[in-house]
């Protein structure tokens, strides 16, 4: 198994509950999650860019659809595989 960090953890946990995970491709550029999918109004959490680069790095999540303003990534199968053993 893939050492994990707590943030990465975090994000893979989230993941698998329901959040969404998304890069602003717009002005900020940055990664954010958010409760329910990105936009739609729940709790949100940014999320440092390496964690993100690791956990793609590792073939655990990827990206799914890129249209402006935003890129959305989902679990992999071995992400999810992971997520149930966290």
């Amino acid at each position: 198994m893939v050492k994990l960090t707590d943030k990465q953890k975090e994000v893979i946990k989230l993941m698998a509950n329901g959040w969404e995970l998304g890069l602003d491709i717009g002005l900020t550029g940055r990664y954010w999650m958010q409760q329910g999918g990105c936009g739609r109004g729940g709790e949100s959490k940014n999320i440092h860019a390496n964690t993100i680069y690791f956990l793609n790095h590792k073939k655990l999540i990827k990206s799914t659809k890129r249209e402006f303003p935003l890129e959305h990534f989902e679990l992999t199968e071995t992400g999810k595989e992971i997520a149930t053993i966290l």
